[in-house]
């Protein structure tokens, strides 16, 4: 396999120079231009993708970096190798910006262009290899969503939060007949092969910029309305693949899918492999089982999203796989639901921060309402039960007292940084009864809100 190349310089001695002095075929490249300009190298790049471009910096109308700048921009997979003169040292930093990696001073030698280029060589090796087996695995994964949804096991809004990670939000999508030529694709477009149920199809993945942007009109992808997310792709395949007729769940099926929704309502991912361990010794078929571990990713898929804390598509994929085959036994589903109870346990400890993080905010809001453990639970999507459980192990103590010790730590500052009256004060944190306010201030601080009021102002001279 030759990877292709594309030279640059403005000095017609240096570019034929660096296009013959180097043996590329040996290196394993193929020089497909070689060009004068930065915007000759755009040119091409529009018509063809390239996999390496060597390029001067200072180029007459387009420099090497406002083309490396282009190729960031346009999300190619170009690998940039740039030619600077002391000069031009700045340039070659700013271009760091924009991934490139490697810069060469000029005079270079041929040992200093091999050496490079052996290891450009390596590295797109490498990647064109994980590229495969990424696609495969994306392929294998997208081809088992369709076929549960496909035999209505499961409806395709369920399996939405694992599309959405396995699929980027901004691209566009087109589904195409098996027989679609997809030899000429646009520069950073990727097609998938979809084979189920007796059904093969091609997903084609185009940047977003093809839905907004002037689109040649003799081109093939001119005349299809586009997809344009995660959530119309899997409708659209859904649509493809789902029958008539929606198959009804047996009783066994219904008190597992029961018990496993309980689970997961109170996020109780920790019993999982217990659960599938349960499971396995009562007579399931075995994609009643694979529904369930994909409802459990997709719960832990759109935990992970409010969190904002990213999933890894790949080590997702590399879990998920084996439990797809249809001989998947007792080992390869407990390993799945061990791990996930593992990622569960680390995501557990930020879920508690940004828990009490999110409750002082809400406290904050509403001094002066009451709020109850039950309207927290709507705020932060859990049930009051889980809630409760889940407060206390963060904040040590119970809801109502923590709420009570929130509101007495506002009146403590109230008190310190105005001169407002203690009816006022205890009005502004909800509490009407100026009497009830100060019987509950002086349980939490030993004093009266005067007496607290008093006393921190003499400390405070007396420091002076």
């Amino acid at each position: 396999m030759k990877f292709s190349l594309i030279i640059a310089d403005d000095e017609p001695m240096i570019r034929n120079g660096l296009s013959s002095v180097i043996d590329w075929d040996a290196l394993g490249f193929k020089v497909v231009g070689i060009y004068a300009d930065g915007r000759d190298i755009i040119a091409h790049l529009k018509r063809e993708p390239v996999d390496a471009v060597l390029t001067d910096i200072v180029m007459s109308h387009v420099s090497g970096v406002e083309a490396a700048k282009w190729i960031h921009e346009n999300h190619l997979k170009t690998q940039v190798v740039l030619l600077s003169g002391y000069s031009d040292f700045h340039d070659a930093q700013q271009a760091i910006a924009y991934g490139v990696k490697r810069y060469l001073l000029k005079p270079t030698n041929r040992d200093e262009l091999t050496s490079v280029f052996e290891q450009i060589a390596r590295e797109l090796a490498r990647q064109s290899q994980t590229h495969l087996s990424e696609n495969r695995r994306v392929s294998l994964l997208i081809g088992h969503i369709v076929r549960l949804v496909a035999n209505s096991w499961l409806d395709a809004t369920e399996l939405l939060p694992i599309a959405q990670e396995i699929f980027q939000n901004d691209c566009i999508y087109e589904i195409l007949p098996i027989s679609a030529d997809v030899s000429d694709l646009p520069p950073g477009a990727e097609c998938f092969n979809l084979s189920c149920a007796g059904l093969d199809y091609r997903i084609l993945m185009l940047p977003a910029e093809y839905d907004t942007s002037p689109v040649d009109q003799n081109s093939e992808y001119a005349d299809r309305a586009p997809l344009r997310s995660p959530e119309a792709l899997l409708h659209g395949l859904s649509a493809l693949y789902r029958p008539s007729a929606r198959r009804t769940a047996s009783f066994q099926e219904k008190h597992f899918s029961d018990q496993l929704q309980a689970l997961l309502d109170e996020q109780q991912f920790d019993r999982l492999p217990e659960f599938f361990e349960q499971a396995m010794r009562q007579p399931l078929a075995h994609h009643t089982l694979l529904i369930g571990a994909y409802k459990a990713e997709a719960q832990f898929a759109s935990l992970c999203a409010r969190l904002n804390v990213p999933l890894n598509i790949g080590s997702k994929a590399d879990a998920m796989l084996p439990l797809l085959e249809d001989n998947a036994g007792e080992k390869q589903l407990i390993d799945w639901a061990r791990q996930l109870a593992s990622s569960y346990a680390l995501l557990h400890k930020r879920m508690n921060s940004q828990l009490l993080r999110s409750i002082d905010e809400l406290l904050d809001r509403n001094l002066s309402s009451g709020i109850t453990l039950q309207d927290v639970a709507a705020h932060v999507y859990l049930s009051p039960n889980h809630l409760s459980r889940l407060f206390k192990e963060a904040a040590g103590e119970t809801f109502s007292k923590y709420a009570i010790k929130h509101k007495i730590e506002h009146a403590k500052r109230m008190l310190l940084s105005s001169s407002s009256k203690v009816c006022d004060i205890g009005a502004q944190i909800g509490y009407r009864d100026t009497h009830y306010f100060i019987r509950v201030f002086k349980a939490y601080t030993g004093m009266s809100p005067a007496e607290y009021r008093r006393n921190m102002r003499l400390m405070e001279v007396e420091k002076r």
